[in-house]
């Protein structure tokens, strides 16, 4: 038993360093192409997720970093301007329990984050916020009200006195309910990156429910709300065959739902302009 498992386990070894050189030997290729699309840290903050097995377990990936894994899955290119972010924010589902192993698991998200760069460090008087040296920050949001009544003590992934404590937002309400979307995507070196996100229709209507019914948002990020929620709704029927009719998004409210009319999903037949 232990001849057949150490053969084993060097077979896989072997698999695995054979795998790791034809992705760094293809990686210089779709770099030289353009398909390196996410930023470098961003997509370290998302691959140490899903090594920690959080990712599309306990985090989502929202707002503007879920459009690579749309453009992705779609093959087609957003203009720069429209994926410009500083940010990362993830959405935590408190109802999964989290498999904590190691002192990065242990110290929750935080700990997570500082063994990517440590310089990471909660932003004082803004618990939901984690920023590294150079300004790059990490979100972290739950649903409004969800589980209160079940749930005793603040939205944290550890009880680390340092680890972040989720923000409520009421836009995010109903999204854990919502199907997950999965793709692949490269970053800029041209190596792979797995983001799971919500649905991209969920995406479109959420960005245009803030729209209206948030006066006090910036009006630039509005603007670009609309923007976003307009060109990811035409992308998911037009690219990707999803409508909004789907009985997937019943977990939406009517408030929600009812928005439909304003994205200017085009017909179909009709080509989009990107």
């Amino acid at each position: 038993m232990l001849q057949k498992f150490e053969e084993g386990k060097a077979a896989a070894e072997e698999r695995v360093q054979s795998l790791r050189r034809q992705l760094e030997e293809q990686a210089p290729v779709l770099r030289a192409r353009g398909l390196g699309r996410v930023p470098l840290l961003t997509a370290r903050v998302i691959r140490k997720f899903e090594d920690l097995g959080w990712l599309g377990r306990t985090l989502l990936v929202l707002g503007t970093n879920a459009l690579y894994a749309y453009e992705a899955a779609a093959a087609v290119r957003i203009e720069a301007g429209m994926l410009a972010t500083g940010d990362v924010d993830v959405l935590y589902d408190a109802r999964r329990k989290l498999v904590m192993s190691g002192e990065v698991g242990e110290r929750g998200l935080i700990g997570a984050l500082q063994a990517v760069d440590r310089s990471f460090r909660q932003v004082e008087r803004c618990s939901y916020t984690a920023a590294n040296k150079d300004g790059y920050m990490v979100d972290l949001l739950e649903p409004q009200d969800h589980d209160r009544i079940m749930r005793q003590g603040p939205a944290r992934m550890s009880a680390a006195p340092d680890d972040l404590v989720a923000a409520s937002t009421e836009s995010s309400r109903w999204l854990l309910n919502v199907p997950k979307f999965s793709a692949t995507t490269f970053d800029e070196k041209g190596l792979p990156v797995r983001i799971v996100t919500i649905d991209p229709r969920a995406f479109a209507l959420q960005k245009q429910w803030i729209l209206e019914n948030d006066p006090t948002r910036d009006p630039a990020r509005r603007r670009r709300d609309g923007e976003q929620a307009r060109l990811v709704a035409r992308l998911a029927v037009r690219h990707l065959g999803l409508g909004f009719d789907d009985s997937a998004l019943s977990a939406l409210p009517r408030s929600f739902l009812d928005l439909v009319d304003r994205l200017d999903v085009p017909p179909i037949g009709e080509s989009p302009l990107w």
